[in-house]
């Protein structure tokens, strides 16, 4: 395979993921205008004297993406086994009418104008007297994009893989014309060599194009 055609299927390829990922984001953005979606992944594990609990979670809701992070560990002196556990959610409802827009984080405000908000929290909380002391210590993230701004990136994606098609595409139609696929100029008579600007070309790349 001459390397024009494999730019150009590279190109192709590369356009078309482009504008599935711009349909997907469409459909998301219109789809959790009226309902709530959301993949969670919650995980436990204790050893000696420790619990750690760990929630990952991917939602979407009146036209915003989450991405939420919260984990919890706790010190007690009442934890003896040794035990792993995880498992995933999912979840499609219709959305509520007490749904509330992401508040503003601790970003800066030029994000949230575009449609970013952030925040994250820690604490420690203690428990009990010595030695019956139990310690948790609590920290949560999260983040949410306006679906708008995800399709607006997602178009911005879309018109460079046009761009990079069309340059990928330009010297594999010269060729197929006859042309100097660098300068366009007319090689039917030297294939071998551009006669203008004196770039070599593949014989079997012409040939390819030409079919």
């Amino acid at each position: 395979m001459s390397p024009f055609r494999r730019k150009l299927r590279i190109a192709v390829v590369i356009l078309i993921a482009s504008i599935l990922l711009d349909l997907a984001l469409l459909a998301l953005w219109m789809g959790t205008r009226g309902d709530s979606l959301s993949l969670t992944r919650a995980s436990e594990s204790r050893t000696d004297q420790n619990i750690d609990h760990q929630t990952l979670k991917l939602a979407a809701s009146c036209g915003y993406v989450y991405f939420a992070w919260v984990h919890s560990h706790t010190h007690s002196p009442f934890v003896r086994e040794h035990a792993h556990a995880a498992h995933w959610d999912y979840d499609h409802s219709p959305r509520d009418p007490g749904d509330f827009e992401p508040p503003e984080g601790d970003e800066p405000k030029w994000l949230t104008r575009i449609g970013v908000s952030a925040n994250s929290d820690s604490a420690t909380q203690t428990v009990g007297v010595a030695p019956t002391i139990i310690t948790l210590n609590y920290s949560w993230r999260w983040v949410a994009f306006d679906c708008r701004l995800l399709l607006a990136i997602g178009l911005a994606l879309t018109v460079i893989a046009v761009w990079r098609f069309r340059r990928a595409r330009r010297p594999w139609k010269r060729l197929k014309l006859g042309l100097c696929p660098a300068c366009g100029y007319d090689i039917r008579a030297t294939p071998d060599r551009c006669p203008e600007c004196g770039s070599v070309t593949n014989p079997s790349a012409t040939a390819d194009a030409r079919g």
